[in-house]
């Protein structure tokens, strides 16, 4: 029997799987460039530049992935197997703070870089890496900041509907998730 619907999980969990592909991808990256003598470091985030802008859509969604999180551990058959869950994983963080880490992580990529530049004798690639990781921080940004309004805009139009408004909305369930999302209101 189904104690989360895949609808929820979707919620919690959005794209994570993308994510977890796209560092699988630059450990490899990064493993390679370090058998070589780690002169590319800087150069495994160029590569993967296209791929880190997934982050968007997750980042994003935090806050939904929150408040449903919050939603299903009323329900004590789901409480229970999230405690048990974390219980059997030895995790001492809970699943929110968890689906955190990686828009952490990706946020002070940059940091880590500008710090290898000082160390560094050939320091060009790193800190092309870092211009890359600057940028990718600005648009997760502004990436979460358009979703915020796309979802206070569907609010509006919901209630709007609710007081049986002929309202067109048009839209659907989730904005556009492509790299180019621009949400104008």
């Amino acid at each position: 029997k189904t104690i989360i619907t895949n609808a929820d999980l979707k919620i919690v969990f959005r794209n994570i799987e993308d994510i977890k592909r796209v560092h699988e991808k630059l450990l490899q990256r990064l493993k390679l460039s370090i058998d070589n003598g780690g002169g590319t470091i800087g150069e495994c985030f160029v590569k993967t530049e296209e791929q880190f802008y997934q982050y968007g859509p997750y980042c994003a969604n935090l806050d939904t992935a929150s408040a449903k999180i919050d939603e299903l551990m009323a329900d004590s058959k789901i409480s229970n197997l999230i405690n048990r869950c974390s219980t059997e994983s030895k995790q001492r963080f809970g699943i929110k703070d968890l689906l955190k880490v990686p828009a952490q992580r990706i946020l002070k990529y940059h940091l880590l870089l500008d710090n290898l530049c000082k160390d560094s004798p050939n320091h060009t690639g790193l800190r092309e890496g870092s211009k890359v990781m600057k940028a990718l921080a600005q648009y997760i940004n502004e990436y979460k900041r358009n979703y915020e309004q796309w979802l206070a805009t569907r609010a509006i139009e919901e209630r709007m509907q609710n007081k049986d408004l002929e309202v067109d909305t048009g839209g659907g369930d989730h904005p556009p998730e492509d790299k180019g999302c621009c949400i104008i209101l």
